[in-house]
């Protein structure tokens, strides 16, 4: 129940934190909870509601019957779909993290006899350590509970570009506005991949991550990048939180970003 909000006081914090430096988002993006706060950052909520909708989020999933399983598989999509094609029930991708790193995510038997098969091919896989088995099936019965949430909310067209963790592409208002967004964004699986390469086919090449660690950079930094130089950015990491904001900071200066020196030192 409070993992979900802890994680998005702390990237909500985070983002806050930036801007005061003079460090603003000119696009953003977001990987399964991570796009809520994402979403305030672009202000399509303010932070009561998202507090309200990410506390739903963690509430609901608590509740569900089912806890199921998530597992990582090295194997390109068309394969993982293949495999998993007799659960289609029971078992869905949740996460396409890259070109050989899909997550799968369902029932338990389901997603072992899904493994089982897979170790049959010698395609390796790893078990993830969460408490439910978000973006499957075992949601289902959460989506209207969650949806509710939503449409009590006041939900604004983004004020700064944005590209949906859901769809990998670049969205306008009209759909982070409706209810069903958020419902369909538990439910369907995160293409973190295609986000990413969105960002890079419009030419970013300064990635700053909005989070406790550097979990986002580690994978993009694996997927297929362009040519030019890339900046990757932590905001924190183990043991040495300011140290890493200020090399951060220190290297979006130094590459020509606006700094409020007053705030960094006040």
């Amino acid at each position: 129940t409070y993992s979900q909000p802890a994680l998005f006081a702390i990237e909500y914090a985070l983002s806050v934190l930036w801007q005061s430096w003079g460090i603003s988002p000119t696009i953003v993006t977001g990987h399964s909870v991570g796009e809520y706060a994402a979403a305030c950052a672009a202000d399509v909520f303010s932070l009561e509601e998202g507090v309200k909708l990410v506390a739903a989020r963690g509430r609901l999933m608590d509740a569900l019957p089912l806890k199921g399983l998530m597992v990582a598989v090295f194997a390109n999509e068309e394969q993982v779909r293949e495999a998993i094609k007799p659960y289609a029930e029971r078992v869905s991708i949740a996460v396409i993290n890259g070109p050989k790193n899909v997550v799968i995510s369902g029932e338990c038997n389901a997603v072992e006899e899904t493994l089982a098969h897979l170790q049959k091919q010698r395609i390796r896989a790893r078990r993830l350590a969460v408490a439910q088995a978000s973006h499957s099936p075992l949601v289902d019965p959460m989506l209207d509970d969650l949806e509710a949430v939503a449409a009590a909310m006041a939900l604004s067209a983004p004020q700064t570009t944005y590209v949906s963790g859901m769809t990998g592409t670049a969205v306008n208002g009209t759909h982070l506005t409706q209810p069903t967004y958020w419902r369909e964004h538990q439910r369907l699986a995160v293409r973190f991949s295609d986000a990413m390469q969105t960002l890079f086919a419009a030419g970013f090449r300064h990635f700053l991550e909005i989070g406790p660690d550097n979990t986002l950079l580690s994978m993009a930094r694996r997927l297929p990048l362009p040519e030019e130089e890339l900046a990757w950015l932590p905001s924190l990491s183990a043991n040495t939180a300011w140290e890493t904001l200020l090399t951060s900071l220190g290297t979006l200066y130094v590459q020509g970003a606006g700094v409020n020196w007053n705030k960094v030192s006040g």
